[in-house]
């Protein structure tokens, strides 16, 4: 998922874990933990776009990192609070500017989906963030930026299961995206992905995020983890229902694929993104892909065809053992079309992931799309 619905979930178990001594703090360090698997993205600036499209969501997303991981962060966080840095003027300096950073970027964001979505007054929306994000950030500060007992020192077991269950459920919510996790590293690079929910979905993140962040408005312990239950309460059913709408989805689908009399090799199913209203559905079916549409509000329960696109196996000839096409078939999982736009130029597209509306048939058609290499 994004990053935000990392921060808001690690945030809300953190409290759950650390929130009754650490107060704010502990939703703090739980964003951290929360965090921490997507910071593999730093590696892409010492790989090539492939190597980079083979490691994220790799090691860092496994539960051999969140087992192990978790040791060296639990000691981090001990150290800390031993050595009080809290109280020294460079922590007091950082700690102003990471709050102006996520007061910007809450803003940005609010301003952002606003023109998303085409609001009929952006700037009003901008003003209103303006005003929401000063409050939210004025209050916390001022109400509850220290810890509920100030000389308190998480012990280690307690900082090592705050790292591991942020990183653990971050690691899991991945799972459910289309992209893929895996979860079994260093020992198979097999990528679990159920592909139910968009990597960017409102609601699930909103209805989280807005819960936690009232949380950390309140002094009663027994108020804030209600909120934070009823947060994740909320985010989990509607994460069960992903599933249940995937399957109701590709039944649908199926039954559409048989009424036409087409056998599939096997199909994908998955929304499209910021929702789970729209789906996009694959089928494979000899060297092409049957591309198709379908919304859960349609009336006609039939999936509508959208394009019909060839694998284009012919054009890997002579390159197909090179280690980049290697990384990106088993990336793809097999759903992929090949394209050459020129007499120099290859691309190959990732059909697992929608773009609606599209023919498939050009590069700017899919979302995830690689220039190869040929030399």
């Amino acid at each position: 998922m994004d990053s935000l619905t990392q921060i808001a979930l690690g945030a809300a178990v953190g409290e759950l874990i650390l929130g009754k001594k650490l107060g704010n703090k502990a939703i703090f360090w739980g964003a951290v933990g929360g965090t921490i698997p997507d910071l593999d993205i730093i590696g892409n600036a010492f790989m090539s776009e492939v190597e980079a499209l083979a490691f994220h969501r790799g090691i860092s997303h496994s539960f051999f990192f969140a087992l192990f991981a978790s040791f060296p962060l639990a000691w981090f966080l001990q150290w800390w609070y031993k050595q009080n840095f809290r109280e020294h003027k460079v922590f007091k300096w950082f700690k102003w500017s990471f709050t102006l950073l996520a007061y910007v970027g809450l803003v940005l964001g609010i301003y952002s989906l606003s023109n998303l979505f085409k609001a009929d007054y952006p700037w009003l929306i901008l003003v209103l963030g303006l005003a929401i994000g000063f409050i939210v950030f004025k209050r916390y500060y001022l109400n509850e930026i220290k810890p509920i007992d100030p000389g308190y020192s998480p012990t280690f077991r307690q900082a090592y299961l705050l790292f591991f269950w942020t990183i653990f459920t971050h690691i899991m919510l991945d799972v459910f995206t289309a992209y893929g996790t895996q979860i079994f590293m260093p020992f198979s690079d097999y990528r679990a992905a159920i592909a139910s929910i968009s990597v960017v979905d409102p609601i699930y993140t909103f209805p989280l995020l807005l819960l936690v962040i009232s949380a950390s408005l309140m002094k009663k312990q027994h108020l804030r983890k209600r909120l934070v239950w009823v947060g994740l309460g909320i985010s989990s059913c509607y994460l069960l229902f992903t599933i249940w709408n995937k399957d109701r989805v590709g039944n649908i689908f199926n039954q559409t694929l048989s009424s036409n009399s087409i056998t599939a090799t096997r199909t994908y199913v998955t929304p499209y993104i910021l929702n789970n209203v729209l789906w996009h559905c694959v089928a494979e079916v000899g060297d092409e892909f049957i591309v198709c549409a379908y919304s859960i509000f349609d009336k006609h329960k039939m999936v509508q065809e959208v394009a019909r696109v060839n694998k284009n196996e012919l054009l890997l000839d002579g390159i197909n053992n090179h280690d980049d096409i290697k990384i990106l078939k088993w990336f793809s999982d097999g759903y992929y079309s090949m394209m050459r736009v020129d007499d120099q130029t290859l691309y190959l597209g990732d059909l697992r992931f929608g773009n609606t509306p599209s023919d498939y048939n050009r590069p700017e058609d899919f979302i995830f799309v690689f220039k190869i290499d040929q030399s």
